[in-house]
This record gives structure tokens, sequence and C-alpha cells, in this order.
């Protein structure tokens, strides 16, 4: 057992300790059957951590980065959205976004059993590797009645709402990844928005800053103009991840809540007339969703995936071959087992060891 397989195991102790806890929505601990559940949903690249009547929580399995750094993932109606940069600020964003935002009562039921479950509650965090400091800030919020009222979305009090948010997130994540995406979320939030930057500037939250700029773009300013070559990125590569972005900027985004169908055929629409990307698989993905709009299949996804490889290109194909997954889900209800088998084989091939024990944990039986 490696270091990581050490710390899912941990991880899961810690969640039977804690025990089914509805006001921090962990019901059920990682399971195979879960991981299976997850991968039929169209995310066999997310490793499950914990499931809750609302959510799944995971972590989403990269080839280029050790698994200590995958970002932290949330699932919800079979979207998701980017949760933490990494495993370490999980624990504390989910309270932050999923407890304490904009549901009051959830948030006053986990004050109200704070010192009864608070050992246990560290115990997971530490076995996620995250900071105690990084978790008492955000239940410090919780458990104060007057600030917990700042994180409910009243009419009148929007930008109390926002800044809230922004606060506390800082405080948990002080990552310079996390600080320039909350720069560039808070300037669109008060208007003020700026152009996208590298986007190794934004880490795991570049996807979420590209599918909002594109989202957008219309609405406030030239400055969010999208590069066509950003455009194909985002039409290219986790489709269930961050596209499913609300109409306007804040930071009570929540899985499931909007369409990530409709960024991604907008954005294809929006290049169509664009010149040729000089890439036939690129182009051809986006003629597909122009052609197909919601109708879309995922098959042209799935060949490009072939051609990536074929073409020494296998850390993109492992991305692309998540958007196929995803359309294929979203048009039949599950993804083929042909899919879910070309996911175990790219990464044998490549002797990606932690991404292929992603995968086999949703094929075991329990």
């Amino acid at each position: 057992m490696n270091s990581f397989e050490q710390r899912l195991s941990d991880v899961n102790e810690a969640l039977r300790v804690l025990g089914r806890e509805v006001s921090l929505d962990i019901l059920t601990p990682f399971a195979s059957s879960l991981a299976a559940t997850v991968a039929r949903d169209g995310f066999p690249a997310v490793l499950p951590l914990w499931s809750g009547e609302l959510q799944t929580v995971g972590l989403l399995a990269d080839p280029s980065a050790r698994p200590e750094a995958w970002a932290g993932v949330v699932l919800s109606r079979r979207q998701g959205l980017t949760l933490a940069t990494d495993i370490r600020t999980l624990l504390p964003q989910l309270i932050l976004h999923r407890v304490l935002s904009n549901l009051p009562k959830t948030a006053a039921a986990l004050a109200a059993r704070w010192t009864e479950i608070e050992t246990r509650v560290l115990a997971l965090n530490r076995a996620l590797g995250g900071s105690d400091q990084a978790l008492r800030v955000v239940l410090d919020a919780v458990t104060n009645p007057e600030t917990r009222q700042l994180f409910s979305l009243r009419p009148g009090h929007e930008a109390e709402f926002e800044q809230a948010h922004s606060d506390l997130g800082r405080r948990i994540d002080e990552s310079n990844v996390f600080q320039r995406y909350a720069d560039w979320l808070d300037g669109c939030i008060h208007r003020r928005p700026s152009p996208v930057e590298s986007l190794d500037t934004y880490g795991p939250w570049a996807r979420r800053v590209l599918c909002w700029a594109q989202r957008l773009r219309h609405r406030y300013s030239s400055a969010l103009s999208v590069p066509a070559v950003l455009v194909h990125r985002i039409i290219e590569e986790r489709a269930g991840i961050d596209s499913g972005v609300p109409t306007r900027p804040t930071w009570g985004a929540r899985p499931g809540a909007a369409s990530g169908e409709t960024v991604l055929i907008e954005a294809a629409n929006s290049i169509q007339g664009e010149p040729s990307s000089g890439d036939p698989m690129s182009d051809g993905v986006v003629r597909a969703l122009v052609t197909e709009g919601v109708a879309y299949t995922g098959y042209t996804h799935a060949q490009a995936v072939v051609v990536l490889d074929e073409r020494g290109e296998p850390e993109r194909a492992w991305q692309v071959l998540q958007s196929a997954a995803w359309w294929m889900a979203r048009k039949t209800g599950a993804v083929p087992d042909a899919v879910l088998k070309a996911a175990q084989s790219l990464a044998e091939r490549h002797g990606w060891e932690d991404v292929l024990f992603v995968l086999r944990r949703s094929t075991e039986s329990e």
C-alpha cells in the first residue's frame, strides 16, 4: 500500500467513526459501488471520497500530478464543480459552500452539534491532510449566529453575501492559484472584470475561469473575450466539470444548478466562423457540437482520444476522454463499457499507476 492508498484508508476510517452526519452531508464513505456509479454517470476520472443526500465529493485524477495535488470536486445532478485546490482544503471548502452558504438551517444544525462531533470532524480533516487552523476558520463562522447571517443571500445584501464568501475562502486557501482565482471572480462580481491570464495562474480553477469568461463575455466586457485556442480547450476537455456555471458570477455557485451542455454548445458556436485551429481533431469536435447541439453523443470526442494518443498526446487524450464519457452519459444514461475499458487501457499503456488505481476502484466488486 503506497502513501496515497494509506491516506485513503485513514480517510475512510475517519468517516466510519464520524458516522452518518447529515449536517455535513456525509452519509456514505467510499465504496466500490459508489465509484462505479460516479464513473457510469460520466465521471470516470473522479475518485469519490464520500457521498451524501445532496452531492458526492471526490478528487479529479490527473496523470500530470501526484494524487495529493489533485483538485477536489463536488458532483450533483451529473454536473461537477471544482471545490478545492487539493485534498488539504477539501473539508473546509465543503463546509463553506455546502453547509454555511445560503443554508442557514444546515449551518445552525452543525453549530448545535459541534461540541459533540468536534473531535471526529478534526480527525477527518487531519486524515485529508488539512490543517486545524483552516477548519477552525470556517467553523468559527458556522458557530457565530451573526456571521452565519452574512452567508445567506437576502434582498439588498447581495454584496455582503459575496464579500463574506470571498473573505472566508481566501482564509481557508492561501495558495497563490486560489487567491488569483478569487481576485478574478471578485472583479467580475464587482463589474470590473480582468482579462483571463495564463491558465497556470489559476491552477485547477482555470477551467472555471474559462467557462465563466465565455458565458459572461457579452454581459460584462470585451475584457472577458476568450481566445479561440482556449475556447477549443473548454470544448475538448473535462466537459462535466465547471461547464455548468450560472449566468452571473457568484461565490454561491452550485453543481447541477446550470446546464453544462449550454455553455459548451455556445462556446462551439462562438468560434465556428473562426479560421481553422490547424488541428483537424479539434475542429471536428467543434463541428460536431455545432451540428448536433444538445443531441450530441460524445462519439467525436471518443474518436479524438484515439487520434491524440496515437500522435503522442496521451495526457490531452485523457482530458478529452472525460468529455466523451460525460456526453455519452448525458445522452444514453450511462458511460459505455468500451469507454471505461479505453480509459484503463490508456492508463496502463502510459504507466499512470495512480490514475489506474482510480479506474480499477470503479470496477471492483464489493
